[in-house]
């Protein structure tokens, strides 16, 4: 699938994207200033990247880095002592794993994606930190999504679902109006996933009514890049619809789209 939107290869913009690896913690100073230290080293080396669906092969490097500096980091962040520092570096190793899951070793790192990411949910609750929550959430549900493909489908498809509502939750149009439609572009392609494995006809058509929602804010006159990223989804759920009930119609809907 072709899709644009929020971070991240199924979103757009990575986390990590630079060619500077991590210098390692010192061993003298305080623990809170020397994690500090590795983390903006780390965050100063951040670069905007690209909406590719495989990473390549300096961005695998970066992301190991990036997944080591915070290792280093969340040694001296303990959660009964900096629980906000331990929660975003819970949160951003979700992301860092993830991303090392689309060219190496994917099952094992979409899990210790998915447990970094339930690791920090514990802290980042929709009440006391609704953006945290939503986001992380979001990085749970690419996971889950990318999971699917290779095991498990149907439950790792549903549980993608899931973390995506759950983001939406707090990513209302009316509030967040161009993050709600990346979420409801990225709930085209779980939903379409899904379909392919179990309730065929039932999947497809929530996952045209997903396109139909990301289309209300990304229109051709506004996002016109983005516009064509979910109409090319639009099209694959039709293309999808038409398998299962082998309806020209859906056939020429897809075409539309296309």
């Amino acid at each position: 699938y072709f899709t644009m939107g929020f971070t991240g290869s199924r979103y757009g913009t990575p986390i990590f994207a630079s060619g500077m690896p991590p210098t390692r913690l010192a061993t003298t100073g305080t623990p809170r200033s020397m994690a500090s230290r590795t983390m903006r080293e780390r965050a100063s080396a951040q670069t905007e990247g690209t909406s590719s669906t495989r990473v390549r092969p300096s961005a695998t490097k970066n992301c190991r880095y990036s997944a080591e500096a915070l290792l280093d980091a969340i040694q001296f962040y303990k959660p009964e002592a900096f629980t906000a520092d331990y929660a975003l570096i819970k949160s951003e190793l979700g992301v860092a794993h993830r991303r090392l899951s689309e060219s190496v070793n994917t099952v094992a790192n979409c899990h210790l994606a998915i447990q970094s990411c339930l690791e920090a949910l514990k802290f980042y609750t929709a009440k006391d930190h609704p953006n945290q929550y939503a986001d992380v959430h979001i990085n749970l549900g690419l996971t889950y999504c990318a999971l699917g493909d290779v095991e498990s489908q149907a439950q790792n498809y549903k549980d993608s679902i899931i973390s995506y509502q759950k983001a939406l939750s707090v990513y209302t149009i009316i509030r967040w109006p161009e993050k709600y439609a990346s979420v409801q572009n990225n709930l085209i392609v779980a939903f379409t996933s899904l379909s392919k494995v179990e309730d065929s006809t039932s999947n497809c058509w929530q996952a045209i009514e997903s396109c139909e929602e990301a289309l209300r804010i990304r229109t051709k006159e506004a996002f016109p890049l983005l516009y064509a990223a979910t109409q090319n989804n639009r099209g694959n759920a039709y293309l999808a619809l038409a398998e299962a009930e082998e309806d020209p119609e859906n056939c020429k809907q897809a075409i539309e789209a296309y």
